[in-house]
């Protein structure tokens, strides 16, 4: 698509990462409730991997590829060795980028939005515990 299924993956990603460790690390917003902080976070993380996401897409293999008429119609599309190699050495780079790319939508998913998330959660979790520390100590 943009060219970007000739680079490997990991010089795709590695910006994205060094930015988000750039920005939980230093320019992080800080306005002193936790809760706010947390939630503009996730704000933050959840659009960058959009982003991620968004370029992992155009990382993929065109899908002429993988498509119907990259089949081979007739014996003679492969009658010699030569153009079966070369059309399995295609299939076989569509199908490992595309396997790279599922592993690092995972990789994302998993590590990078829901820490986003289990980091708010329990945030929440701590001022409903100091709330209900609060109220009870009210009430006896």
């Amino acid at each position: 698509m943009l060219g970007l299924d000739k680079i490997s993956l990991i010089w795709i990603i590695l910006p994205f990462i060094i930015g988000a460790v750039v920005y939980t690390k230093i320019v992080r917003h800080k306005t002193g409730d936790p809760l706010r902080d947390s939630v503009k976070n996730l704000q933050v993380m959840i659009t960058v991997s959009g982003v991620v996401m968004a370029v992992l897409w155009f990382s993929l293999p065109p899908t002429a590829v993988l498509g119907s008429f990259g089949y081979p119609h007739e014996i003679q599309d492969i009658n010699s060795q030569e153009k079966l190699l070369e059309l399995l050495q295609d299939y076989n780079k569509a199908i490992l980028r595309t396997t790279e790319v599922v592993y690092w939508l995972l990789f994302i998913s998993m590590f990078w939005v829901l820490t986003a998330v289990y980091q708010l959660l329990k945030v929440y979790k701590d001022k409903l515990d100091k709330e209900t520390a609060k109220q009870y100590e009210t009430t006896n």
